[in-house]
């Protein structure tokens, strides 16, 4: 009698976010129809974690049809980089009120004592309200 094939791997799931060894805020100053108004993309180490300043830390924002957005694509000159959090802020002028819907992917890296760990293409999407 044939043996039965061996039970299929599950494949290894990413690491989930909430384990993630950092955390991501957006910050959006009020905004309105046709003025200028800016999100910061702040990114935090957790606990016994540090920003490596030494990695070519940038961010790429995805275009939208709803904002005009003059600046898509950032490095690490363009962040205010410290041991304790990276911040860039993407500016951008929304043409419309409502819910506008904005993404992009980041890539940065933070340590430990044992270890550096690298992130690219970090996924980011935020709403701002439009108002």
């Amino acid at each position: 009698k044939p043996k039965a094939p061996p039970p299929a791997q599950a494949p290894k799931a990413k690491q989930a976010f909430a384990e993630a060894p950092y955390k991501i805020r957006f910050v959006t100053k009020p905004a309105a129809p046709g003025k200028e108004s800016a999100t910061t993309i702040e990114i935090t180490p957790l606990d016994g974690y540090k920003m490596n300043k030494d990695f070519p830390t940038s961010l790429n924002v995805d275009g939208t049809a709803g904002a005009a957005t003059p600046k898509l694509k950032f490095a690490t000159g363009d962040a205010e980089i410290t041991e304790q959090r990276v911040g860039f802020t993407v500016g951008f002028t929304p043409k419309n009120a409502g819910a506008l819907a904005m993404t992009g992917t980041t890539n940065f890296s933070v340590c430990n004592e044992r270890t550096c760990k690298l992130f690219r293409g970090e996924k980011l999407a935020w709403e701002v309200s439009v108002k």
